[in-house]
């Protein structure tokens, strides 16, 4: 596959799916248990982030024990070229940042691995465009205004999509998709009591 239909199935996938479930700052094995946990209630999409050596470690073990098949792992937290090479050598499928950095793209690209960097501002916005992307992380999106604020920069900018992530759970997913979101990126309700209750609850609400 190429660069461009490898992030364009990614983004076919992903929209599908409506949601990518976000782990941070567990242990490898604690990371690698509830994101089968998760696939296993119909979650098709899992970010790890990789902040630290321990996130790198469970985001390679979370690979490793992962079922073949059209389910992703990917890496998040990914600001620089040096954290996108581990990242890939490590089997990441996607890349997710949260800012925006045309070597990380640019890398993605020529590694054929797909890509979502983090925009807050339109600036932001016209320079993701400008570096031929079609769709963008918002973060952090409640801090931002919400769907409010989705609705207003997505208004002059109809060639990109968003997923909303930062503050963003089951309580108000909808909502972001109500006003375009490609998909939302949740996290820390998932580790919360009745976390993964409610990711079931909501996988099951869309599979009806």
């Amino acid at each position: 596959m190429t660069a461009e239909s490898v992030q364009t199935d990614f983004e076919q996938r992903l929209g599908d799916a409506r949601m990518v479930a976000i782990l941070r700052g567990l242990t490898p094995d604690a990371t690698t248990a509830l994101a089968l946990e998760l696939r296993s209630i119909g979650v098709r999409h899992i970010e790890v982030t990789m902040q630290d050596e321990m996130g790198l470690a469970a985001l390679r073990q979370t690979i490793q024990e992962w079922p073949a098949g059209p389910d992703t792992i990917g890496a998040g937290s990914v600001v620089s070229v040096a954290g996108a090479q581990l990242a890939v050598e490590a089997g990441a499928s996607f890349l997710i940042s949260p800012g925006l950095s045309a070597a990380v793209v640019e890398f993605a690209r020529d590694s054929e691995v797909a890509v979502l960097p983090g925009v807050a501002t339109p600036t932001e916005v016209q320079h993701a465009i400008a570096l031929g992307l079609s769709a963008v992380k918002l973060f952090p999106a409640v801090q931002l205004g919400g769907p409010a604020y989705l609705r207003a920069l997505a208004g002059p900018f109809p060639g990109i999509r968003f997923v909303p992530t930062g503050g963003v759970d089951f309580d108000n997913a909808d909502d972001y998709l109500a006003q375009g979101a490609l998909a939302v990126g949740i996290g820390g309700q998932l580790t919360q009591p009745g976390g993964v209750d409610a990711v079931r609850r909501w996988v099951e609400a869309r599979s009806t």
